[in-house]
């Protein structure tokens, strides 16, 4: 018998590129939203973890592949099954992209599959993305996890437009890709479809991020601006519906299906 999802665990765009989207990262006063978290900042976690990942070691790169899945969704996880074999595969692809036998993830890749899964799902035209988003997004990151998304870029300390590393580990990619699909659910900012979002707000952004790292630099200690609640949109709401309608009807098969699209997408077939 063919097994569907329950529509709460189908509304999932991209189900099969790994998991539902992040809460964002940045402050209330600049880059993408996020809520109050009661505990402890996940983005610490992460970066825990990745530290201890650098022994490049089966256990410390699952680790930290747990807390990549384990880390605030806005929408449901994937059903157990889908995620236990998503984790397997980006255990091995994370192992074999730390011992150099696997190149890492491209950011036009990244736009790539983004944009045929859009696509794919009959998605409003500002789910697509660009790599001027994915380039400003990943910035965003860095400056929320440094430890875990600033590993492999060229220099140690970005400033916006420095020449940066376009390839990420396949966990960096995963991290990235979840926190865009959240900023295209939660976010007015990136709400846009691609050629809009640069010719207006790419340079918002931008300065959003040098803003952020200027507090970064000045600021000691725990502190700092508080966290903002999420905000729901129309467009918010357009999205799910339009992705909990294409999801309805998905099947196992076609999820795994999905999950194997994303896989050659990114060139992270074993």
């Amino acid at each position: 018998m063919e097994c569907r999802f329950k529509k709460n665990s189908a509304q999932v765009w991209l189900t099969g590129c790994f998991m539902i989207a992040c809460l964002g990262f940045l402050s209330a006063n600049g880059g993408a939203q996020v809520s109050s978290l009661s505990q402890g900042n996940p983005y610490k976690v992460l970066d825990s973890a990745a530290r201890d990942a650098r022994q490049n070691d089966d256990a410390s790169v699952r680790t930290l592949t747990e807390a990549v899945f384990a880390f605030p969704r806005m929408l449901s996880r994937m059903p157990d099954v889908i995620e236990k074999s998503v984790q397997d595969r980006l255990v091995n692809a994370e192992l074999a992209y730390r011992h150099g036998s696997q190149k890492g993830v491209r950011e036009e890749d990244l736009v790539k599959l983004v944009n045929s899964m859009a696509d794919k799902l009959h998605a409003p035209g500002y789910a697509k993305t660009s790599l001027k988003q994915i380039r400003v997004l990943r910035m965003q990151l860095v400056l929320a996890s440094p430890v875990f998304m600033a590993q492999g870029l060229t220099t140690q300390h970005m400033q916006v437009g420095s020449s940066v590393n376009s390839e990420m580990s396949p966990l960096q990619a995963v991290h990235l890709l979840n926190s865009l699909i959240d900023q295209k659910l939660i976010n007015p900012a990136f709400q846009m479809e691609p050629a809009e979002w640069e010719r207006s707000q790419a340079s918002v952004e931008m300065d959003r991020i040098r803003a952020a790292q200027d507090r970064l630099q000045s600021h000691k200690g725990p502190g700092g601006p508080p966290r903002a609640a999420i905000k729901l949109h129309k467009r918010n709401r357009d999205l799910q519906v339009a992705l909990s309608q294409a999801s309805s009807n998905l099947s196992f098969l076609d999820a795994m299906n999905l999950v194997d699209d994303a896989f050659t997408t990114l060139k992270l077939n074993q």
